[in-house]
């Protein structure tokens, strides 16, 4: 399949910059030293490009002999250069196509050089390339007009590349032969000159000589200096092998490069090194060299870094053992964060594996791929093994996403677009989500008992965003359609017209969306209100299909007297998703576990529930006992606890002190609770709202809010619903300017319809009318983005015109 420059190819098809196939070869072993002086990972999908060429605008190659071309230099008085190439190269070919049709590179190719094309094996070839010493393709020689070789570069370049290498060759300064006369001369180089030389060497594939050189460099520096930058880049180029004396020379004077140069830099470096030595150990297939080479890494690495290394290192060590795959899914799912890499293994495993869970493993690989650099290719990938997978609804999704990237780079997307029709004959209804039946309710409980399924219903009303949201962006999810079509007749009931409300009444819907599962003969089960995603959603019907974990089938065995600690956890979080109160369940249920237990994550996590686990005998408890919860929930749990039991604090103590200032003891001790509880800024935060409702209805309310709102909240939602209050209840222009302040705020932290809209009406109110329509007309297009009405918004803007 084709792709465009910019995007990986599904596999590399022959070696880096056409070098001769090395039997030897890993995919994954990361030589960092000559993947960046011969040619990049990326270049590799070089290989899958054809090998059209046209020169018009380019550089115009001369034909003949080898003789020829040197008779016509020598003629023109014109240095010549030679394309060393082989057929089967890649970025060969890639080169032809991309670079030497530049017009600049034409312009400068054309003017200086006698340009030729040289097949290295074929006729003269194979001569020329012994001769000249041309080991891997391409390889760009450069010669005087008498036919002497000056100049030379290997791998693959862009336009901009060749035409710095094409001035390099006609700058005596900076031609590779040419400087290494002067270096082995009396006379020597210069520090500038010496640089050009190195960077030749470097570009021409002279690793052991640029070395060489370097090494000399760093021995007349002295150790002591070569942690100074200009130092340090020779070692980081050169000798980021972990087997090389300068390598344990950094290694040892660690603390010096880490002040000089940054850890992270140091770091990358070790790390590097590491890599390079994996090789030797993954041919060896020693178990002794082996384990202590991970000991050696990390001795060296941080864990983290270390975890990553030792990854690739098991990878290399079995990539030739039947536990390959366990390995490379480790490394890939783990550590990789090459999108390319990812995309490439996972289209050579859908390519040859039929597995299903090597294809899932694989499947993996493409999305990790996709999320860390959405493209054509790997898009693509995603879509063909979703659809091997037989994963319908996200093959579609994934070839729809492939071929609106590929038409946006100008890749020829024709097979993709076959793909998804193959992808859209095999898709059942649920694959687009859940399947909702039409009809009245007594129609859908005998459609129920005819199919013997339970029903779904979806208690909603046509205002509600969140139902909104819901039909548009969960219930069309394949995953989700295909769990309900197979266990629900699911049914859709406005509560607010026809059979809604006597319906909404009779099954104490109060909040939407509500959603509702019954048994088939119309027996409610089980009861949810919200919206949630599509995995809390399935985990949510999982609940309504498990008579354990239905929640009306739970309040009947409560009614019975059933009080087993495990079933009352399940009970309390049955009820706390429907919206009902769980107050006197949660008090029995805590009641029944011992204080040390508490801190037990079943437990814990009950206490989060309901304001009974924020009550001050459980938050004291859990004060003083802060990193034995943190231990056994995690800091960011506990850190949540910590946030609701002191909100609901504030309140109870802001409402109890509201009108008689900050001078109580309760006061000042929840001010202490809040610093000892909370992170510095949240402290604040809740500390000003603290005072903003003990100052409620007073003549500091005004001046407490504003502070907390202008200085404390980040918070988009409370700006935005604070600012529309202030729309509707005040016509003081000071207030409506306050405001107008908070309402910018929230744009500033998130500009979305709702704030805009807010800022629209504010500005109206103000009588700023060309402000408040230009505001508003940008509400009406962000709603439209969102795929959100805004017919108040287009109200408000007639209202301004007229």
């Amino acid at each position: 399949m084709g792709r465009a420059n910019s995007e990986p190819p599904h596999s590399p098809t022959r070696p880096q910059g056409g070098a001769a196939p090395n039997q030897n070869n890993y995919p994954l072993i990361h030589n960092y030293i000559r993947m960046k002086l011969l040619i990049s990972w990326s270049l590799a999908l070089f290989m899958l490009f054809s090998a059209g060429q046209s020169w018009a605008q380019g550089i115009k190659f001369s034909e003949g002999q080898w003789a020829d071309i040197l008779a016509k230099a020598k003629k023109e008085k014109k240095m010549i250069f030679v394309d060393a190439y082989a057929v089967w190269c890649g970025p060969c070919k890639w080169m032809a196509k991309n670079s030497f049709p530049d017009e600049a590179v034409g312009e400068l190719f054309n003017a200086k050089f006698i340009n030729y094309k040289f097949d290295m094996e074929k006729g003269e070839g194979p001569e020329f390339a012994k001769t000249h010493k041309v080991r891997a393709y391409p390889t760009l020689l450069f010669f005087s007009a008498e036919g002497e070789l000056v100049h030379k570069v290997m791998g693959a370049k862009d336009a901009e590349a060749l035409l710095e290498d094409g001035q390099a060759a006609i700058d005596p300064k900076k031609q590779l032969y040419t400087l290494q006369k002067q270096y082995q001369s009396k006379k020597g180089l210069g520090k500038g000159e010496m640089k050009n030389y190195l960077d030749a060497l470097m570009n021409g594939g002279d690793y052991a000589g640029a070395q060489e050189v370097a090494q000399k460099q760093l021995e007349e520096a002295e150790e002591v200096n070569w942690p100074q930058e200009e130092n340090f880049s020779l070692i980081e180029e050169l000798f980021a092998d972990q087997s090389s004396p300068i390598y344990d020379k950094v290694l040892a004077k660690k603390a010096d490069f880490v002040k000089a140069l940054g850890e992270e830099k140091v770091n990358n470096y070790l790390k590097a090194g590491l890599e390079a030595g994996m090789r030797k150990i993954a041919q060896e297939q020693q178990e002794k060299p082996y384990l202590l080479y991970k000991e050696r890494i990390k001795s060296i690495l941080g864990e983290k870094e270390a975890a990553a290394s030792i990854s690739l290192l098991d990878l290399q060590y079995y990539f030739r053992t039947p536990q390959r795959d366990q390995y490379l899914h480790a490394y890939l799912n783990e550590h990789c964060e090459n999108a390319q890499m990812l995309n490439s293994y996972a289209w050579s495993y859908f390519e040859q594996k039929e597995e299903e869970k090597l294809l899932s493993m694989a499947y993996s690989w493409a999305k990790k791929s996709v999320a860390l650099a959405p493209g054509f290719a790997n898009t693509d990938t995603e879509a063909n093994l979703a659809f091997k997978l037989k994963r319908y609804g996200e093959a579609k999704k994934a070839a729809e996403k492939s071929i609106a990237l590929g038409k946006e780079n100008g890749d020829d997307v024709s097979e993709t677009e076959a793909l998804l029709k193959k992808i859209e004959e095999k898709m059942p209804k649920s694959a687009n989500g859940i399947n909702f039946t039409e009809g009245s309710w007594e129609e859908i409980k005998a459609l129920a008992l005819k199919e013997n399924k339970m029903i779904f219903v979806d208690a909603y009303a046509v205002w509600c965003g969140p139902c909104k949201w819901l039909s548009k962006k969960i219930f069309t999810q394949p995953q989700v359609g295909q769990h309900f079509d197979a266990n629900y007749i699911s049914y859709k009931f406005d509560m607010e017209k026809g059979e809604g409300p006597a319906f909404a009444e009779k099954h104490g819907v109060q909040a939407y969306p509500t959603l509702l599962f019954f048994s088939a003969d119309g027996e409610l089960l089980h009861k949810t209100v919200g919206a949630p995603d599509a995995p809390q959603l399935i985990a949510e019907s999982q609940k309504a299909l498990d008579p354990n974990k239905q929640l009306f089938s739970l309040k009947k065995r409560y009614e019975k007297g059933d009080r087993q600690p495990e079933f009352l956890r399940n009970y309390i979080k049955a009820l706390d998703a429907a919206y009902e109160s769980n107050v006197e369940e949660t008090r029995l249920y805590l009641g029944l576990i011992p204080e040390a237990e508490w801190k037990q994550s079943e437990h814990f996590e009950i206490m989060m529930l309901t304001e009974v686990g924020f009550e001050q005998k459980y938050f004291d408890y859990i004060l003083a006992h802060k990193e034995e919860f943190v231990a056994e929930n995690g800091e960011e749990t506990v850190e949540e606890y910590m946030k609701g039991a002191l909100m609901s604090q504030v309140h109870l103590v802001g409402e109890a002190q509201n009108g008689k200032g900050t001078k109580s003891q309760e006061y000042k001790q929840l001010v202490k609770n809040l610093n000892e509880g909370l992170s510095k800024d949240l402290a604040a935060y809740y500390t000003a709202m603290l005072n903003t409702i003990i100052h409620n209805g007073t003549k500091k309310e005004f001046k407490y809010l504003n502070i907390m709102l202008l200085e404390h909240s980040d918070s988009w939602q409370e700006l935005n619903e604070v600012a529309w209050s202030y729309f509707q209840t005040e016509d003081s222009k000071k207030k409506l300017k306050a405001a107008l302040k908070w309402i910018n705020k929230s744009i500033e932290l998130e500009e979305n319809y709702y704030n805009v809209d807010t800022k629209a009406n504010l500005l109206h109110k103000l009588g700023k009318k060309k402000e408040a329509l230009a505001t508003a007309e940008k509400a009406v297009e962000l709603a439209k983005a969102q795929g959100m009405e805004a017919e108040e918004t287009k109200a408000l803007i007639e209202k301004i015109k007229g």
